[in-house]
């Protein structure tokens, strides 16, 4: 009986832990909408709140993230940290590695526009495939519509599998890599130019 017991246990404690532990994680849709107002501050919430949005975030305690703004015809890039603590930060204005946005933009125009008006119908067929060893490191791409509600989030799959699932893994990995590269300064000295633009 005392081992029929354990197991349940095991489980509930460990779903406790994994949910206490990371404030970048797997969130059901009310939960993934306050992302973007838990990561960015007040003003460039405010800025951006009924426009759509793709948000990348990557971290464990702390995490960097990324988002690309859909403004009338224009993109609009924007970059930050939120540290361990909570605190936000946008911009990294400090460590940046400058980079030319329009050529980013022009270049990878039918990703990005895939990325807001496709992902989200194409995803529905799809089963997401995660890591087979855990890793503490969580990564989650979001699709906001313009009326603010989460429309796609990843929810740390690594890729996903189902019918026309291979071009749909190679948009999906061509659109995280762009936004993982926006998304932390230090990593762009060690990915090349040429693999995003």
């Amino acid at each position: 009986m005392k081992k029929l017991l354990f197991l349940p246990t095991l489980i509930i404690v460990l779903s406790i832990f994994s949910v206490l532990g990371t404030p970048v994680q797997n969130l059901n849709s009310a939960e993934s909408e306050n992302i973007l107002k838990r990561s960015l501050p007040d003003s460039l919430y405010t800025k951006l709140k009924n426009r759509p949005i793709i948000f990348y975030s990557s971290g464990h305690y702390g995490y960097s993230w990324s988002l690309i703004a859909r403004i009338d015809s224009t993109y609009q890039i924007y970059c930050g940290r939120v540290s361990y603590t909570g605190d936000q930060n946008n911009n990294e204005t400090s460590e940046s590695i400058p980079f030319d946005t329009t050529k980013l933009i022009i270049h990878n125009n039918a990703i990005l526009s895939w990325g807001f008006d496709s992902i989200s119908v194409e995803a529905t067929n799809m089963e997401k495939v995660y890591r087979s060893n855990y890793i503490t490191l969580c990564t989650d791409l979001y699709v906001f519509n313009s009326n603010g509600v989460n429309i796609f989030n990843s929810g740390d799959a690594i890729s996903f599998a189902g019918r026309d699932s291979i071009g749909f893994n190679e948009k999906f990995q061509k659109l995280c890599l762009i936004m993982m590269w926006l998304s932390d300064s230090r990593i762009r000295k060690y990915i090349p130019d040429s693999a995003i633009y």
